[in-house]
């Protein structure tokens, strides 16, 4: 149960972005509402009443079929892709169960959104270039995101044995920059081809995860400290003008729900991200330890002599030779499974490094947009 509650909160978060963005039209007109009676002191029963109507009509007439397809279709995808990897892919009920969920309601969501009058998710401004483009460009870069955020901790958790406090020490050089870059977004915005400006982001976030493709045993927190700074230069230049490519050709009241597809293929990005890195960690970890393993056995000399030089240590501590040598075998398994390790996280960086790559090569799709005055922002 502790597994699956941590499932809930980002896609609790997506429905009720998405939410928000459907009831802000009906919250902005019932505040005017208020603000009339407050100024007025017009004390009309009728009106009041009118305006609770109104509301209770829009309940009535909201898209529960799209709401419901949604929540079951989307939050089963995620629940598989998330846990999907911990219990064994399909050989897994749960798995099985999620996997038939979104078969079945993912397909009813897309086709209620894209037939209702009054859809939850107007998913028919996919067709416009720019929003489309960016949710493909979003979608790539949740992965890169999400999936270092996942990659890093993982890597100093697994191969380094550090512990919650120092990966987190680690990890504030990804945050930390950023408070510099985000204030001077808004004027780059401004000067520039957003399209640019998303591109040279990205590639700067897609080079600091290729440094991470070289590693070896001995890189730890303050080795990575570097490439986390150049990830966290990079990033605030593709968010924010991002977005605002994905929305420049859509109206004022189509922009909420171009926002919410946009937000809703980033969170998927990440999740299918995460989930891949995960899945490809594991796989290469097990081809990388047998591949090593054909050159680690006790038929090459220099194998037998690191086995005799372990083995003498181990009696100098104070074990008979038997549980000496033992002991010598078990620690040349965990090197080789620690550099099968290293070297299956260098593929995971890599193929981060790829995606992103992906993702400023296609923002050049979208039609050219320069922010406008007081939307940089935005």
């Amino acid at each position: 149960m502790e597994e699956s509650a941590g499932l809930r909160p980002r896609f609790l978060f997506l429905l009720q972005q998405r939410a928000l963005a459907v009831d802000t039209p009906a919250i902005a007109g019932q505040a005017a509402v208020g603000a009339d009676h407050a100024v007025t002191g017009n004390d009309d029963r009728e009106s009041v009443c009118g305006a609770r109507f109104t509301y209770i009509q829009l309940l009535r007439e909201a898209d529960w079929i799209g709401i419901g397809s949604m929540a079951i279709g989307l939050g089963s995808l995620v629940a598989m892709l998330e846990e999907g990897q911990r219990k064994d892919w399909f050989g897994s009920p749960l798995i099985q169960t999620c996997a038939w969920l979104a078969a079945i309601f993912i397909p009813v969501f897309l086709w209620v959104e894209l037939t209702q009058k009054r859809p939850f998710v107007n998913l028919r401004l996919v067709t416009r270039r720019n929003l489309s483009v960016s949710c493909c460009v979003n979608f790539l870069l949740g992965l890169g995101l999400f999936g270092t955020v996942y990659l890093v901790p993982q890597y100093l958790t697994i191969v380094q044995g550090y512990s919650a406090f120092q990966t987190g020490e680690a990890m504030i050089w990804v945050g930390l920059p950023q408070l510099l870059i985000f204030p001077f977004v808004p004027l780059l915005m401004k000067r520039f081809d957003l399209r640019m400006l998303v591109c040279f982001g990205t590639i700067v976030f897609a080079t600091s995860s290729w440094m991470n493709t070289a590693m070896s045993h001995d890189y730890a927190g303050q080795q990575l400290a570097f490439a986390n700074v150049i990830r966290a230069l990079g990033q605030p230049l593709t968010i924010i003008p991002l977005a605002s490519i994905a929305t420049a050709t859509l109206t004022p009241w189509e922009a909420p729900d171009g926002s919410a597809v946009f937000n809703i293929a980033r969170n998927l990005g990440g999740s299918v991200g995460t989930a891949v890195l995960d899945t490809l960690i594991t796989r290469r970890e097990q081809f990388h330890d047998f591949r090593i393993g054909e050159s680690v056995n006790e038929f090459r000399i220099e194998v037998q002599d690191r086995v005799n030089f372990l083995t003498q240590q181990f009696q100098t501590a104070g074990y008979d030779p038997v549980d000496a040598m033992n002991k010598a075998y078990a620690l040349l398994k965990e090197i080789v499974r620690r550099e099968a390790y290293v070297m299956a996280f260098n593929d995971a960086f890599l193929t981060v490094s790829i995606a992103l790559l992906s993702a400023a090569v296609l923002v050049w799709l979208c039609r050219k947009t320069i922010a406008k005055e007081g939307s940089a922002a935005h």
